[in-house]
Protein backbone atom coordinates (compact mmCIF):
# COMPACT_ATOMS: atom_id res chain seq x y z
CA UNK A 1 0.00 0.00 0.00
CA UNK A 2 1.74 2.97 -1.32
CA UNK A 3 0.97 6.33 0.80
CA UNK A 4 1.34 9.43 -1.20
CA UNK A 5 1.78 11.89 1.33
CA UNK A 6 4.79 14.85 2.13
CA UNK A 7 7.17 12.09 3.06
CA UNK A 8 7.45 10.50 -0.15
CA UNK A 9 7.17 14.07 -1.79
CA UNK A 10 10.22 14.40 -0.25
CA UNK A 11 11.87 11.84 -1.55
CA UNK A 12 11.36 9.22 1.23
CA UNK A 13 8.70 6.08 1.75
CA UNK A 14 7.22 4.36 4.37
CA UNK A 15 7.33 0.54 5.28
CA UNK A 16 5.33 -1.36 7.31
CA UNK A 17 7.04 -4.69 8.95
CA UNK A 18 5.80 -8.30 9.60
CA UNK A 19 7.43 -11.17 10.56
CA UNK A 20 6.04 -14.85 9.16
CA UNK A 21 7.48 -18.65 9.77
CA UNK A 22 5.63 -20.39 7.13
CA UNK A 23 3.67 -19.63 3.55
CA UNK A 24 0.47 -20.34 5.24
CA UNK A 25 1.10 -16.98 8.15
CA UNK A 26 2.65 -15.30 4.23
CA UNK A 27 -0.58 -15.84 2.63
CA UNK A 28 -2.35 -14.41 5.26
CA UNK A 29 -0.19 -11.06 4.90
CA UNK A 30 -0.93 -10.96 1.73
CA UNK A 31 -4.21 -11.13 1.97
CA UNK A 32 -4.35 -8.51 4.40
CA UNK A 33 -2.60 -5.97 2.68
CA UNK A 34 -4.44 -6.86 -0.84
CA UNK A 35 -0.55 -7.54 -2.58
CA UNK A 36 0.27 -9.51 -5.71
CA UNK A 37 1.81 -12.96 -4.92
CA UNK A 38 4.88 -11.31 -6.57
CA UNK A 39 8.90 -10.97 -5.11
CA UNK A 40 10.33 -7.94 -6.22
CA UNK A 41 13.25 -8.47 -3.96
CA UNK A 42 14.59 -10.13 -1.02
CA UNK A 43 17.22 -8.79 1.66
CA UNK A 44 18.88 -11.40 4.03
CA UNK A 45 20.64 -10.74 7.06
CA UNK A 46 23.79 -12.60 7.04
CA UNK A 47 24.98 -11.85 11.15
CA UNK A 48 27.50 -14.24 10.93
CA UNK A 49 30.95 -14.86 9.10
CA UNK A 50 29.93 -18.68 8.25
CA UNK A 51 26.64 -17.47 6.62
CA UNK A 52 28.11 -14.97 4.60
CA UNK A 53 31.35 -17.58 2.86
CA UNK A 54 27.89 -20.00 2.67
CA UNK A 55 25.64 -17.67 0.75
CA UNK A 56 28.78 -16.61 -1.26
CA UNK A 57 29.71 -19.72 -2.38
CA UNK A 58 26.12 -20.62 -3.44
CA UNK A 59 26.28 -17.52 -5.44
CA UNK A 60 29.62 -17.90 -7.10
CA UNK A 61 28.59 -21.67 -7.90
CA UNK A 62 25.44 -20.04 -9.66
CA UNK A 63 26.18 -17.01 -10.89
CA UNK A 64 30.20 -16.94 -11.39
CA UNK A 65 32.90 -14.44 -9.70
CA UNK A 66 30.69 -11.24 -8.96
CA UNK A 67 32.20 -7.64 -9.75
CA UNK A 68 34.24 -5.85 -6.94
CA UNK A 69 31.63 -2.76 -5.37
CA UNK A 70 34.03 -0.26 -5.71
CA UNK A 71 32.11 1.81 -3.09
CA UNK A 72 32.82 -0.67 0.17
CA UNK A 73 35.61 -2.86 0.92
CA UNK A 74 34.25 -6.00 -0.03
CA UNK A 75 31.09 -5.72 -1.52
CA UNK A 76 30.36 -7.66 -4.99
CA UNK A 77 27.74 -7.53 -7.49
CA UNK A 78 25.97 -9.76 -10.20
CA UNK A 79 23.96 -8.62 -12.93
CA UNK A 80 21.99 -10.98 -13.88
CA UNK A 81 20.38 -10.05 -17.41
CA UNK A 82 18.82 -13.65 -18.17
CA UNK A 83 17.22 -13.63 -14.67
CA UNK A 84 16.07 -10.28 -14.84
CA UNK A 85 18.38 -9.79 -11.12
CA UNK A 86 19.89 -7.34 -9.42
CA UNK A 87 22.36 -9.44 -6.81
CA UNK A 88 23.94 -6.90 -4.01
CA UNK A 89 26.66 -8.61 -1.72
CA UNK A 90 26.74 -5.97 0.71
CA UNK A 91 29.09 -7.85 3.53
CA UNK A 92 30.33 -4.72 5.02
CA UNK A 93 26.78 -4.05 6.51
CA UNK A 94 25.52 -7.99 6.95
CA UNK A 95 23.52 -8.23 3.97
CA UNK A 96 22.32 -9.88 0.69
CA UNK A 97 20.17 -7.88 -1.75
CA UNK A 98 18.11 -9.18 -4.62
CA UNK A 99 15.88 -7.73 -6.96
CA UNK A 100 13.98 -8.16 -9.83
CA UNK A 101 14.96 -5.54 -12.39
CA UNK A 102 12.30 -5.65 -14.78
CA UNK A 103 11.15 -2.33 -14.03
CA UNK A 104 14.17 -0.74 -13.03
CA UNK A 105 17.17 1.03 -14.70
CA UNK A 106 19.24 -1.64 -16.51
CA UNK A 107 21.96 1.02 -16.35
CA UNK A 108 22.22 2.74 -12.90
CA UNK A 109 21.42 1.54 -9.64
CA UNK A 110 21.99 3.41 -6.25
CA UNK A 111 21.35 2.62 -1.96
CA UNK A 112 22.58 3.10 1.28
CA UNK A 113 24.23 -0.20 1.60
CA UNK A 114 25.98 -0.21 -1.58
CA UNK A 115 26.18 3.16 -3.25
CA UNK A 116 25.46 4.21 -6.65
CA UNK A 117 26.76 1.79 -9.35
CA UNK A 118 27.23 1.97 -12.99
CA UNK A 119 26.02 -0.86 -14.78
CA UNK A 120 27.28 0.45 -18.26
CA UNK A 121 26.12 3.94 -19.78
CA UNK A 122 24.56 4.80 -16.59
CA UNK A 123 23.60 9.14 -16.70
CA UNK A 124 23.73 9.32 -12.88
CA UNK A 125 22.21 12.60 -13.06
CA UNK A 126 18.74 12.23 -15.08
CA UNK A 127 18.95 8.79 -12.63
CA UNK A 128 18.91 10.60 -9.73
CA UNK A 129 15.49 12.86 -10.80
CA UNK A 130 13.51 9.91 -11.90
CA UNK A 131 14.14 8.85 -8.37
CA UNK A 132 12.87 11.83 -6.66
CA UNK A 133 10.30 12.56 -9.53
CA UNK A 134 7.78 13.14 -6.57
CA UNK A 135 9.63 15.51 -4.34
CA UNK A 136 8.81 19.28 -4.43
CA UNK A 137 10.45 21.99 -2.61
CA UNK A 138 9.43 23.58 0.44
CA UNK A 139 6.82 26.69 0.29
CA UNK A 140 7.51 29.54 2.71
CA UNK A 141 5.76 28.70 6.09
CA UNK A 142 2.42 30.21 5.99
CA UNK A 143 -0.23 29.99 9.25
CA UNK A 144 2.30 29.69 11.44
CA UNK A 145 1.81 27.82 14.59
CA UNK A 146 2.43 29.71 17.66
CA UNK A 147 4.56 27.70 20.63
CA UNK A 148 5.54 28.58 24.26
CA UNK A 149 8.12 26.99 25.61
CA UNK A 150 7.88 27.31 29.41
CA UNK A 151 11.22 26.93 32.44
CA UNK A 152 10.85 23.25 32.46
CA UNK A 153 10.90 22.97 28.28
CA UNK A 154 7.38 21.99 27.95
CA UNK A 155 5.76 22.98 25.01
CA UNK A 156 2.18 24.64 24.95
CA UNK A 157 0.39 22.57 26.96
CA UNK A 158 2.32 19.66 26.36
CA UNK A 159 4.08 18.01 29.21
CA UNK A 160 7.31 16.11 28.76
CA UNK A 161 6.74 12.65 30.29
CA UNK A 162 2.97 13.12 30.74
CA UNK A 163 1.13 14.26 27.24
CA UNK A 164 -0.08 11.06 25.58
CA UNK A 165 -0.39 10.84 21.97
CA UNK A 166 -4.22 11.02 22.20
CA UNK A 167 -3.85 14.36 24.13
CA UNK A 168 -1.70 15.72 20.97
CA UNK A 169 -4.14 13.96 18.29
CA UNK A 170 -7.11 15.82 19.93
CA UNK A 171 -5.59 19.15 20.03
CA UNK A 172 -6.14 22.14 18.16
CA UNK A 173 -2.27 21.76 17.11
CA UNK A 174 -2.77 18.58 15.73
CA UNK A 175 -2.92 20.41 11.62
CA UNK A 176 -0.72 19.26 8.95
CA UNK A 177 1.26 16.32 10.92
CA UNK A 178 1.54 12.87 9.77
CA UNK A 179 2.35 9.81 12.04
CA UNK A 180 5.73 7.73 11.64
CA UNK A 181 6.09 4.72 13.23
CA UNK A 182 10.28 3.89 13.77
CA UNK A 183 11.06 0.39 13.97
CA UNK A 184 13.23 -1.79 15.12
CA UNK A 185 13.69 -4.26 11.93
CA UNK A 186 15.14 -6.80 13.97
CA UNK A 187 12.77 -6.95 16.36
CA UNK A 188 9.99 -6.22 13.94
CA UNK A 189 8.32 -3.82 16.93
CA UNK A 190 8.12 -0.45 17.13
CA UNK A 191 10.28 1.55 19.39
CA UNK A 192 8.97 5.19 18.37
CA UNK A 193 5.74 7.11 17.55
CA UNK A 194 6.19 10.36 16.04
CA UNK A 195 4.35 13.23 14.69
CA UNK A 196 6.29 14.79 11.46
CA UNK A 197 5.15 18.81 9.99
CA UNK A 198 7.93 18.98 7.29
CA UNK A 199 6.17 22.11 5.87
CA UNK A 200 6.52 23.47 9.79
CA UNK A 201 10.06 21.80 10.30
CA UNK A 202 7.89 20.53 13.53
CA UNK A 203 8.44 17.12 15.03
CA UNK A 204 7.07 15.60 18.45
CA UNK A 205 8.13 11.78 19.66
CA UNK A 206 6.29 9.48 21.98
CA UNK A 207 7.28 6.11 23.37
CA UNK A 208 5.83 3.15 22.45
CA UNK A 209 4.72 1.88 25.88
CA UNK A 210 2.45 -0.89 25.24
CA UNK A 211 0.95 -3.31 22.76
CA UNK A 212 3.64 -2.06 20.23
CA UNK A 213 3.04 1.14 20.36
CA UNK A 214 -0.83 1.10 19.29
CA UNK A 215 -2.18 2.43 22.54
CA UNK A 216 -2.09 6.28 21.88
CA UNK A 217 -3.24 6.85 25.69
CA UNK A 218 -0.45 5.26 27.07
CA UNK A 219 2.50 6.53 24.27
CA UNK A 220 4.11 9.71 26.45
CA UNK A 221 5.60 12.80 24.99
CA UNK A 222 9.07 12.11 25.14
CA UNK A 223 10.85 14.77 23.00
CA UNK A 224 10.03 17.15 20.13
CA UNK A 225 12.31 18.85 17.54
CA UNK A 226 11.95 22.42 16.16
CA UNK A 227 14.23 22.71 13.19
CA UNK A 228 13.84 26.31 11.78
CA UNK A 229 12.07 28.88 14.11
CA UNK A 230 10.94 30.95 10.74
CA UNK A 231 8.23 28.76 10.31
CA UNK A 232 6.73 29.28 13.87
CA UNK A 233 6.08 32.02 16.16
CA UNK A 234 8.38 30.73 18.96
CA UNK A 235 8.57 32.41 22.43
CA UNK A 236 10.74 31.15 25.58
CA UNK A 237 10.01 31.79 29.31
CA UNK A 238 13.69 31.53 30.51
CA UNK A 239 15.22 34.56 28.31
CA UNK A 240 16.00 32.79 25.12
CA UNK A 241 14.52 34.32 21.98
CA UNK A 242 15.20 33.48 18.58
CA UNK A 243 18.43 35.14 16.82
CA UNK A 244 19.68 34.84 19.99
CA UNK A 245 23.31 35.11 20.21
CA UNK A 246 25.72 32.09 21.06
CA UNK A 247 27.32 34.42 23.52
CA UNK A 248 24.22 35.64 25.45
CA UNK A 249 22.46 32.46 25.17
CA UNK A 250 25.27 31.39 27.63
CA UNK A 251 24.77 33.63 30.12
CA UNK A 252 21.17 32.13 30.50
CA UNK A 253 22.45 28.96 32.31
CA UNK A 254 23.87 27.84 34.83
CA UNK A 255 27.70 26.01 34.75
CA UNK A 256 26.21 22.79 36.24
CA UNK A 257 23.25 22.92 33.73
CA UNK A 258 25.51 22.58 30.75
CA UNK A 259 26.33 19.04 29.76
CA UNK A 260 28.46 19.91 27.13
CA UNK A 261 30.36 23.30 29.17
CA UNK A 262 33.68 21.78 28.51
CA UNK A 263 33.33 21.55 24.60
CA UNK A 264 31.22 24.96 24.66
CA UNK A 265 34.46 27.17 22.91
CA UNK A 266 34.56 24.53 19.77
CA UNK A 267 30.60 24.12 19.38
CA UNK A 268 28.11 25.67 17.89
CA UNK A 269 25.38 23.92 20.32
CA UNK A 270 24.15 23.90 23.71
CA UNK A 271 23.12 21.29 25.71
CA UNK A 272 20.95 21.63 28.81
CA UNK A 273 20.36 18.75 31.34
CA UNK A 274 17.23 18.58 32.61
CA UNK A 275 15.91 15.54 34.41
CA UNK A 276 15.86 11.87 32.06
CA UNK A 277 16.13 14.62 29.24
CA UNK A 278 18.72 16.19 26.79
CA UNK A 279 17.90 19.87 25.49
CA UNK A 280 20.09 20.57 22.27
CA UNK A 281 20.12 24.50 21.46
CA UNK A 282 21.55 24.57 17.87
CA UNK A 283 22.91 28.16 16.64
CA UNK A 284 23.44 28.38 12.30
CA UNK A 285 26.49 28.90 11.00
CA UNK A 286 25.75 32.78 12.67
CA UNK A 287 26.19 31.43 15.78
CA UNK A 288 22.37 32.80 16.14
CA UNK A 289 19.56 30.31 17.87
CA UNK A 290 17.73 28.98 15.28
CA UNK A 291 16.74 25.87 16.13
CA UNK A 292 16.03 22.81 19.80
CA UNK A 293 15.91 19.63 19.99
CA UNK A 294 14.83 17.46 23.12
CA UNK A 295 15.28 13.80 23.70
Amino acid sequence: MLKTDSLTKQGGGHIDVESFKNTTALSAILKEYKAANTIYGVRIEMKTRNLKKQLLAILEKKYGKGTKNANTNNGLYWNVEEGHRFIFFATDFDRLIILNNTRLSKTCYWDAMNGAIDFGGCNMDSYTKQLLRNTYLKKEAIDKPTVKIDKDWNLNYFVLGKTTEQDFVSSSINQGFEKMIVIDGGKASTTEVSYNNDDKAFYLHFSADQDNGKNAKTNLLKGYNLQDFKRVNISFENGLRPGISYKEAIKLFNKDEIKNYEDLKISNYIEIKKSNHTVTLNFGGDYLFSAIYIK
